[in-house]
């Protein structure tokens, strides 16, 4: 969380691309390192949760913000694919997981995986790119744009940060990433369940 807020800021002069680079790197890189983990459990610690979280968090707020610049008239409706896709990732990603622990072991299937998802989530990365600046999807005025997305009263960071609406709505993601984070967990089983089927 800390660090998808850090890129937000960079993410306005640094642009997407290299955000989402950085991102891909940093999170695919902490999965093939945590494969070393057999030195200690710190290590674990060390890069799958942190430098794997740190790269996680700048991948993520990437295509949030690109999507809503592409699409200012379906915000919504992009956002909740581009957020869906994260929650169908782990449907995808934790069979094929569970297959290779079975198949090469735990420390192995870290290192597979995260060279996988450090190509791929870098080379997805290479694509991030924002609208020319005074793009608008055909039929939708210009004028609307800036009608819809500049809000009446416009806050700094550290005037935000005061305010008691922002910290409402910022106990009200956390509490919703947090059911959303220990669902996922347990994603795959639950639709095995449900569906009556076994994936892979």
């Amino acid at each position: 969380g800390f660090s998808a807020l850090f890129a937000g800021l960079w993410l306005k002069t640094a642009g997407p691309r290299k955000i989402a680079l950085i991102g891909g790197i940093l999170y695919g890189g902490g999965i093939i390192l945590a494969g070393f983990s057999g030195i200690g459990i710190w290590w674990l610690y060390l890069t799958y949760g942190l430098i794997s979280g740190v790269g996680l968090g700048f991948a993520y707020i990437v295509p949030i913000s690109v999507i809503v610049k592409w699409f200012p008239d379906k915000r919504g409706l992009m956002t909740g694919i581009a957020v869906g896709g994260f929650g169908v990732g782990a449907l995808i990603t934790a069979p094929i997981a569970t297959n290779a622990i079975n198949s090469v072991g735990v420390l192995e299937t870290f290192i597979y995986l995260g060279a996988i998802l450090t190509i791929m989530a870098g080379g997805s990365g290479y694509f991030m790119q924002n609208p020319p600046e005074e793009w608008v999807p055909a039929g939708w005025s210009a004028n609307k744009l800036k009608l819809d997305t500049k809000p009446a009263i416009s806050f700094s960071f550290s005037e935000a940060v005061k305010k008691r609406q922002l910290w409402a709505l910022w106990i009200l993601l956390f509490l919703n990433s947090s059911a959303g984070i220990t669902i996922i967990s347990q994603e795959v089983p639950i639709f095995q369940e449900l569906a009556g089927v076994t994936l892979l």
